[in-house]
């Protein structure tokens, strides 16, 4: 018979609102489907939730106590290997510092994916993800230039890394011309971005960007699909979603853009595959004066460069 190999995710998880949360949701619903596989989540929480079956612990983020106890009850548990899902925001203390008591403690080897590398962190995010990459024994980056990054700035083995990428839930659709007729966009090209909101994603360079690609090709669209992160609403309420509408009005018939929120009672954080089929069945609305469409989706296209993306737009085109 063959032997279980005892996987556990440590991360956040539906029904917390957070992006890692559905990715990490997608990815151990495919790997479920692997019979050498017993896989369980370690839930992070900002408050209370209420979760299924797939959580087999959970505990308080900002309680630094329980990083440690956490460390301590997966040492006496059956858990052979922790993949740990890591964002400086959803650890405790400062840029997720807790996170190092429960590595330091913990006797299990763990993967540690990253989700974000910042080329210019701060002194204390820049220790912290050294520590990490140090103690960890396998690193997961989603993109070959994070993988260089690591190894130049943060100093890490580059044995240790593999790169796989992001990737989405295989789910069937429509094909792009039919999904096109059916929202009315017959003959536009559509560039889009999708996910949690919030200034840290630079969207207001895609929206620059696109209103200079329009000037040879008119009939470029771009949509901004998702609901502002629940953490950044609660803290600034819709403040750069408006800043970004403001930016588009602006700029005027120069950039043609739609910035879609969810409609009510489907505004959530599920799935890829859940989201991507809500965008298909989305609601059209008039806003100053142009066609808009309301819809959510799960992933964000990021650049520092508004030149770097217009050429790279234009030479797509």
């Amino acid at each position: 018979m063959e032997k279980l190999i005892r996987v556990a995710f440590l991360s956040t998880y539906p029904p917390r609102e957070c992006g890692i949360a559905t990715f990490t949701q997608d990815l151990f619903r495919e790997l479920q489907k692997n019979c050498g596989l017993q896989t369980g989540i370690i839930a992070v929480n900002d408050q209370d939730y209420v979760y299924g079956k797939d959580v087999i612990q959970e505990f308080p983020q900002q309680d630094r106590a329980s990083y440690t106890k956490l460390a301590d009850w997966v040492n006496r548990s059956a858990i052979q290997v922790i993949v740990i899902e890591h964002e400086y925001g959803i650890y405790g203390g400062e840029c997720g510092e807790y996170l190092l008591d429960f590595a330091e403690r913990v006797q299990k080897p763990f993967v540690l994916t990253l989700h974000t590398v910042l080329p210019n962190p701060s002194e204390k995010q820049k220790q912290i993800l050294q520590e990490l990459c140090k103690k960890s024994s396998r690193i997961v980056t989603m993109a070959s230039n994070s993988q260089k990054i690591l190894c130049n700035l943060y100093g890490t083995d580059p044995e240790k890394i593999t790169v796989i990428p992001h990737g989405v839930p295989v789910f069937e659709v429509p094909s792009r011309e039919e999904l096109k007729k059916q929202q009315n966009l017959e003959g536009r090209t559509i560039v889009s971005t999708f996910g949690l909101i919030s200034s840290g994603k630079g969207l207001e360079y895609g929206i620059r960007a696109i209103a200079d690609v329009a000037e040879k090709h008119p009939d470029i669209l771009y949509l901004i699909l998702g609901q502002t992160h629940p953490v950044v609403k609660k803290r600034e309420g819709e403040a750069y979603r408006e800043s970004l509408e403001k930016l588009v009005d602006d700029l005027g018939s120069a950039a043609e853009c739609s910035i879609c929120k969810p409609v009510s009672g489907k505004g959530r954080t599920g799935s890829v595959s859940e989201n991507v089929r809500y965008l298909y069945d989305t609601l059209s609305w008039k806003r100053a004066g142009r066609q808009r469409h309301t819809g959510l989706c799960c992933r964000i296209w990021k650049s520092d460069c508004i030149d770097s993306l217009f050429v790279r737009g234009r030479d797509a085109l």
